[in-house]
């Protein structure tokens, strides 16, 4: 007999005791049977994407020949010279190519410098500075990350420069 009430009052106690589960923000007594929990989650980053510069610069010959033409008509009257010429500029390769590979936009800017020896030499670019755009999620080809200036000279060349010589640098800028 006391091995029967043992048995019931174990059997009581352990049906009177129910089982605690606990979860985020809730808590619920399961007495008998499943108890279904929410699970949330979430993603946060903290990656950091520093801007990678890269640009490609590409110029043509930049060779320049300061031309004149026309006549010089001698008057014997005054044994002077009539100047009935003209001079200028012509170029070949005087374009500077930009393209930008970089994950931000560049602004490319642009100047010329005649050396010491060429003071009245001025050099002028048709686009003194392009904006391109960033490179991210464009095609490597894409037209948009490719602009082109002109540069132009001003002035006259002495007559004694018969050779292709230096007379000045480009600077290229790029932020």
């Amino acid at each position: 007999m006391k091995r029967a009430v043992s048995l019931i009052l174990t059997s009581a106690a352990v049906l009177a005791l129910g089982t605690t589960a606990f979860a985020a923000e809730g808590s619920t007594v399961i007495s008998q049977g499943n108890q279904e929990i929410d699970v949330e989650a979430k993603y946060e980053s903290s990656v950091e994407t520093p801007a990678v510069y890269s640009v490609d610069v590409s110029w043509g010959a930049m060779q320049f020949t300061y031309a004149a033409s026309g006549t010089k008509d001698w008057n014997a009257d005054s044994h002077t010279y009539t100047d009935n010429t003209e001079a200028g500029w012509t170029a070949e390769g005087n374009t500077v190519r930009v393209t930008n590979h970089s994950n931000a936009q560049v602004t490319a800017s642009f100047t010329f410098e005649a050396l010491d020896a060429y003071p009245g030499l001025s050099g002028i670019f048709d686009k003194p500075s392009l904006i391109l755009p960033s490179a991210e999620n464009k095609a490597v080809e894409a037209e948009e990350l490719t602009a082109e200036t002109v540069l132009g000279l001003e002035g006259a060349l002495d007559g004694s420069v018969t050779e292709f010589t230096k007379i000045g640098t480009i600077t290229v800028v790029i932020q």
